[in-house]
C-alpha cells in the first residue's frame, strides 16, 4: 500500500516536471500519466485523446476515448506492449464504446497486437463497437481474425 502510494505521488510529481519542461520548449500538448497501481490503470490525455488501461480476468482491457489516429494508434501500441510484456497476460479487449472513429493506422495497431498475442496462443476481442466502426472493421477483414463483442444495449435502448 505504501509503495503504490509513494509510486503514485512520484509519478504526479514527474509529469507535472515533464509538462512544465515541455512547454517552455513550445510542446503545447501535456501529458498526463497517472501511475500503474495494482491492475494497471493507466490514464493518458493528450489533446483530447484519453484511454484506459486495466486487466479483467486474464485479459488487458484498452479502452480508448476519443479518435483513433496515427498519434493515438502510436500510444496505444506503446502502453499495450509495456503493459503486455510486464504482465504475461496474453489476451486483449479493446472497448471501442468510446470512439468513434479510427482510420487505417488504428487497424494496424490492431493487427500488429494481434500478430503479437498469436504467437503467445491468445487472442484479441473487440467490444462495443457501434456501426460506423463496424463499418470500418467489416471492410477491412479485421473482423475475420479477431473476435466480435456486440454493443451491449441498456434496457432502456431495447424498449
Amino acid at each position: 500500500m505504501y509503495f503504490a502510494r509513494t509510486q503514485f505521488f512520484y509519478s504526479l510529481f514527474l509529469n507535472y516536471f515533464l509538462s512544465k519542461f515541455l512547454s517552455i520548449f513550445g510542446t503545447r500538448k501535456p501529458m498526463i500519466f497517472i501511475g500503474t497501481v495494482s491492475h494497471f490503470e493507466v490514464f493518458i490525455f493528450e489533446g483530447g485523446f484519453a484511454m484506459q488501461i486495466y486487466t479483467e480476468k486474464n485479459s488487458l482491457i484498452i479502452a480508448p476515448e476519443g479518435d483513433i489516429d496515427h498519434h493515438s494508434a502510436e500510444k496505444i501500441r506503446r502502453e499495450a506492449d509495456k503493459c503486455l510484456e510486464s504482465s504475461g497476460i496474453i489476451n486483449i479487449v479493446f472497448d471501442l464504446s468510446k470512439t468513434a472513429f479510427m482510420d487505417s493506422s488504428g487497424i494496424g495497431m490492431i493487427i500488429g497486437r494481434y500478430r503479437k498475442v498469436s504467437i503467445l496462443g491468445g487472442k484479441i476481442t473487440i467490444r462495443n463497437a457501434d456501426d460506423a466502426l463496424m463499418r470500418i472493421i467489416g471492410i477491412s477483414g479485421l473482423g475475420n481474425i479477431v473476435t466480435i463483442e456486440k454493443r451491449c444495449y441498456n434496457e432502456q435502448n431495447e424498449t
